[in-house]
């Protein structure tokens, strides 16, 4: 599973939509999607945002592909 995959999969399960995960990384909810349809891949700063924003590990959402 890709890392966006994986983004996209545990915000689903904690009932958070593009937008409200952006604002809760500070960043705009279209930057969530180009991550989460894998057109780019989050910087280890940016994954680490993302991985505070959704309570897991970084090492949660590494891609292991």
């Amino acid at each position: 599973m890709t890392t966006g995959e994986k983004i996209k999969q545990i915000r689903r399960s904690k009932g958070l939509t593009q937008t409200e995960l952006g604002k809760r990384c500070g960043m705009a909810d279209s930057q969530i999607g180009v991550y989460e349809r894998g057109e780019n891949k989050p910087k280890p700063g940016t994954l680490n945002r993302i991985a505070t924003a959704l309570d897991v590990d970084p090492s949660v959402l590494e891609d292991r592909t």
